[in-house]
């Protein structure tokens, strides 16, 4: 990445255009996708984001994906399935796109990396070790890297098409279908904000979250549990200071948790702690 007084020139550049953007998205009726877009310009044309192809053993996965929920380890094994359904490209992915783990010493080092081992303490198995070897942290995507450390781990599965003896198997895939063995082996390349950018504008994990699931019309819908999340920090970020939310923004409660395509709508009680 490029010196800090190159980095804070650049983020100071992107400020006032970075703040309207931040108003559109605090609008119920924003539209996540193409302001995730001008936020990628913008980083971009600043060199504020680099693409570069990264080995999922250096991926880990930011602790607002899914609004707090990570990933969830049985949807990996989905997603391993339907990627050796479909095949692998480079378009199998939905614009991958991950931030720069911080320094040691920085806040959100340790926040990450406490995150992502829980995460895998708490998947009953399913998920491998945890090998503490970071880079970045994935905002979109997060599930793709998980499934190609299964592989590299061979983690318990019964699929025939990709296990043998009842695990992964990466010399089985490669059989089969080079091409995604490649993607597990090589990496795929990936957009990576610098950690700095972050900093800036924290926002941007939860904007690139919500576009991410609105532009992914054929994966699988948002979870209760994503949607109850993500309605509940709507609701306290449009509650008073003792934490009350009048009655009257409950539709723009619901409006707003709509906007990445949420299918339900009557989930009142699930805010209330």
């Amino acid at each position: 990445m490029a010196d800090s007084k190159m980095l804070n020139e650049a983020i100071e550049r992107v400020r006032p255009a970075m703040m309207l953007i931040k108003i559109e998205l605090d609008k119920a009726d924003a539209q996540v996708i193409t302001l995730r877009d001008a936020v990628k310009k913008l980083a971009r044309e600043n060199k504020l984001v680099l693409r570069e192809t990264m080995h999922s053993m250096y991926l880990g996965t930011h602790p607002d994906n899914r609004y707090g929920d990570g990933v969830v380890p049985i949807d990996v094994y989905t997603l391993i399935g339907g990627i050796f359904t479909q095949g692998v490209s480079p378009k199998s992915l939905q614009d991958p796109t991950c931030s720069e783990m911080p320094p040691f010493g920085h806040p959100r080092h340790n926040k990450f990396r406490h995150s992502n081992e829980e995460l895998v303490n708490g998947s009953g198995g399913l998920l491998p070790p945890f090998a503490d070897m970071i880079r970045a942290v994935t905002l979109t995507c997060g599930h793709a890297p998980q499934g190609f450390l299964c592989f590299q781990h061979s983690m318990p599965c019964n699929d025939p098409r990709f296990s043998v003896d009842g695990k992964l198997s990466v010399r089985r895939l490669g059989e089969v279908q080079p091409v995604y063995l490649e993607a597990i082996t090589t990496g795929v390349p990936w957009d990576c904000f610098t950690y700095q950018f972050e900093d800036a504008f924290p926002w941007i994990s939860e904007l690139f979250q919500e576009a991410g699931n609105a532009g992914q019309s054929i994966a699988r819908c948002e979870s209760r549990l994503e949607v109850c999340l993500k309605m509940r920090k709507i609701a306290l970020r449009l509650s008073d200071d003792e934490g009350r939310l009048d009655e009257t923004k409950w539709s723009r409660v619901i409006q707003e948790a709509q906007r990445s395509g949420s299918s339900f709508t009557k989930f009142k009680a699930c805010v209330i702690s």
